[in-house]
This record gives C-alpha cells, sequence and structure tokens, in this order.
C-alpha cells in the first residue's frame, strides 16, 4: 500500500486552505428588520379600514383592542409584535380568509408569525366572548327582547340578531373535518 506522503500534491495543505477559507467566508444571513408600522387605524378611512378589517374603527380602539389589550403580551423575542399589530394581523386573517403567508407578506411577518398570533388572538377572544355576546336566559329576558323586536321591526318570535358580514369558513379536513 502507498503513503500519502509520497503524493506530489499536498492535498492536506490545500484542503486546509479550502476549510480556513470557508470558516473567514461570511455566510450573509438574511436578517428581518421592521420598518416602520404603518397603523391601519391612521393609515385607512373609516370605510377603508371597514373594508379590510370588518370592523369599524371605533369597534377596534373602544372595544376590541381595550378588551383584550391587558392579555395581549409581547414576547420576549427579537422583534415583538405590539398589542395593536397582533390585532391587526388577526383581524384581518379572519377578514379575509386567506392564507396565513399572504396576511402575513400584508404586514411583513412570516406566516408561523400569522399562525402563532390568529391562535392567541383567536383564544383571548374565545375567552372574553361571554362578557360581550349575551343571549337572554329566563322566559321574562326573552319575552321582553321579543316585544322589542315586535315593536321595532314588526318582527314576531325573534330571540336575538347578528350584526356581521357572513363568510364562508372552509372546511379543514382530516379527522376533526366534520364535527356533528
Amino acid at each position: 500500500m502507498v503513503g500519502l506522503d509520497h503524493l506530489d500534491i499536498d492535498f492536506f495543505d490545500i484542503l486546509d486552505e479550502f476549510v480556513e477559507e470557508e470558516n473567514h467566508e461570511e455566510v450573509g444571513i438574511p436578517r428581518r428588520h421592521f420598518t416602520d408600522f404603518q397603523d391601519p387605524l391612521q393609515a385607512y378611512s373609516d370605510d377603508q379600514f371597514r373594508r379590510r378589517f370588518r370592523f369599524s374603527k371605533e369597534v377596534v380602539r373602544q372595544d376590541i383592542l381595550p378588551m383584550l389589550g391587558l392579555d395581549i403580551t409581547n414576547t420576549r423575542r427579537g422583534f415583538p409584535l405590539l398589542p395593536i399589530q397582533q390585532l391587526m394581523i388577526a383581524l384581518r386573517f379572519y377578514a379575509t380568509g386567506s392564507f396565513q403567508i399572504v396576511s402575513g407578506d400584508l404586514f411583513n411577518v412570516d406566516q408561523s408569525t400569522v399562525s402563532r398570533v390568529a391562535k392567541k388572538i383567536s383564544i383571548l377572544l374565545a375567552d372574553n366572548v361571554r362578557r360581550v355576546l349575551k343571549f337572554p336566559t329566563g322566559v321574562a329576558e326573552l319575552a321582553d327582547v321579543n316585544l322589542q323586536f315586535y315593536n321595532k321591526a314588526n318582527l314576531p318570535g325573534v330571540l336575538g340578531c347578528i350584526d356581521c358580514t357572513h363568510i364562508a369558513v372552509q372546511n379543514p379536513g382530516g379527522l376533526n373535518g366534520k364535527v356533528s
């Protein structure tokens, strides 16, 4: 067997030089830097805001944000999102029913961030829904609501109504795709 030290080309010196060059070469890792966050509450007119987020500015400022504001905490990660940013990302995602990556592109955040934010805001909304949405419970209260609808709009037998934009919710499929 021929030893490697008899080779005319010093292969190991060339390899060492190559490895040393690779180690000193800086790898350009793209860093995410936030540009100034353009607050949609200020950037859009009332009509534009409602078309994009399905809520009025007043409802977001006076009802939704205060309801969630104390519960939305900033993360300890490198670029924490402000509570208003988190809420706007989630509301835009809910309003459009689009892919998370598209919603992320609108706010210059990654799809995984949209996913985490939408989950967090959804849980906070679900935890607070009983404070906002109420259905008449007692017989007297049901009769009173029924009478109010009849007196106001001549609608008999109405116990409540929903004022919102109805959007189609895509079935997630899989094992829990259909719940009976």
